[in-house]
């Protein structure tokens, strides 16, 4: 979750790796309204990404999938923090929140992929 989205931000740019990964927390909030207004944003919203990161010769689609990537994470993220909040009294939630987020930040600083910049 992550480290996709440094990667595509690395490969395809800031405004287009941000406004892919967003669209997963968006995909979220519409799959639980049900106003039509909603879904006419939505429409407008899909039309500016697929303008963002319309395919052209110079696309890179591997910095594409990871901004999509992490658009799913965060989208996971989400509903899997929904869930928790329900299934666990009080504070156990956050939690085993916090654990999650020190298990993978000791993974993520301890993994080897190459630093960013190094030659």
């Amino acid at each position: 979750m992550n480290l996709s989205p440094y990667a595509a931000v690395d490969t395809i740019g800031l405004g287009v790796a941000v406004t892919l990964e967003f669209l997963g927390p968006l995909s979220v909030a519409l799959l639980a309204s049900r106003r039509v207004l909603d879904l006419g944003c939505a429409l407008i919203a899909a039309a500016a990404a697929v303008l963002l990161a319309r395919p052209q010769p110079s696309t890179d689609y591997a910095g594409t999938f990871l901004a999509l990537l992490a658009a799913a994470c965060w989208a996971g993220y989400i509903l899997v923090n929904r869930v928790v909040g329900t299934r666990l009294p009080g504070s156990q939630g956050a939690e085993l929140q916090r654990h999650s987020l020190t298990l993978s930040n000791f993974l993520q600083t301890h993994s080897d992929f190459p630093e960013q910049g190094a030659h």
